[in-house]
């Protein structure tokens, strides 16, 4: 990224401040969003790991998962399942995981939960279940794990170090990419735009009646 952001508000992801991040990198904006809820919002990430990828993040400002409300935990699911459903219909999976938030996590971004969601490959299908299969475990801190939303399950992976592990091996299998998105929006500058117009293309038959 070669301009400054330092200017910028400290949380890109709250709704007042929402694309303020792809404005200052002169990326498209409010064109990414594909949804939107009550409590949440749903938009093509600002650096695609995979064509469709996309970000769900609370309208509020949420820093854990369980500082969550139940009406927002079930519209969660209820987003989820449509965007599933979309990519079922067009041939693919789904996985969706957690941000880590503690702000120790090395690819930690913004101190507001999200949810990335990603479309799978098929043929792909097996191996992210065996690898969140052997993640799997206890309780631990909300800031030292994430959830997995897989298959109509939600797992829970706990420990900073597992996590972090985690969520690289998933990148790893469905995008081949396990740079961070900074990295990303740095090396790829000349290309992100492309990128975010095809997912746009890709998840724009998501957009429509809002989920409540």
């Amino acid at each position: 990224m070669s301009k400054n952001l330092s200017s910028l508000h400290a949380c890109w992801l709250c709704e007042q401040n929402r694309f303020e991040l792809n404005r200052a990198l002169d990326l498209p904006g409010d064109e990414t969003l594909v949804l939107s809820s009550k409590h949440w919002v749903g938009a093509v990430d600002i650096a695609p790991l995979i064509e469709g990828h996309i970000l769900i993040v609370p309208r509020r400002h949420v820093v854990e998962f369980n500082e969550l409300l139940e009406p927002e935990k079930i519209e969660l699911n209820a987003l989820l399942a449509k965007v599933e459903q979309y990519f079922q219909h067009i041939g693919s999976k789904v996985i969706a995981f957690q941000h880590c938030t503690s702000v120790d996590t090395r690819r930690q971004c913004v101190e507001h939960l999200h949810v990335h969601v990603l479309p799978v490959h098929r043929e792909r299908v097996g191996s992210l279940e065996a690898v969140v299969k052997n993640a799997e475990g206890a309780d631990c801190e909300e800031s030292e794990s994430i959830r997995v939303f897989f298959q109509g399950r939600i797992i829970k992976v706990p420990g900073r170090d597992a996590a972090e592990r985690l969520r690289v091996k998933l990148e790893e299998l469905v995008s081949g990419d396990t740079r961070s998105w900074r990295r990303r929006l740095a090396e790829d500058a000349e290309f992100m735009e492309q990128r975010i117009n095809a997912s746009i293309i890709k998840v724009r038959g998501l957009a429509g009646p809002q989920v409540m």
